[in-house]
């Protein structure tokens, strides 16, 4: 019985796939707090810019970690379909 990710290089890069989406979801959080710190319970057009670009950069990671999944997983998971 084989593991999907069998080769050293898949799990580094699934590896780092996820480190980089916990990463960024960290990196979102800080900024969201700093930014609510600052700006209080008012609203802020700027403060919404930085949240939503602090979001789209945590969107981007995802992408990423799922190219990353689909390089790892599916080439085994496309033989696996064929051979039944």
């Amino acid at each position: 019985r084989r593991c999907l990710a069998s080769s050293a290089f898949s799990w580094f890069v699934l590896v780092l796939a996820i480190l980089l989406v916990f990463l960024g979801e960290l990196l979102n959080t800080i900024v969201e707090n700093v930014v609510d710190f600052i700006v209080g319970d008012q609203y802020d057009a700027r403060a919404k810019k930085i949240k939503d670009m602090s979001a789209g950069a945590v969107l981007i990671v995802s992408l990423i970690a799922v190219v990353a999944g689909i390089y790892v997983f599916g080439p085994p998971l496309l033989a696996l379909f064929r051979s039944w």
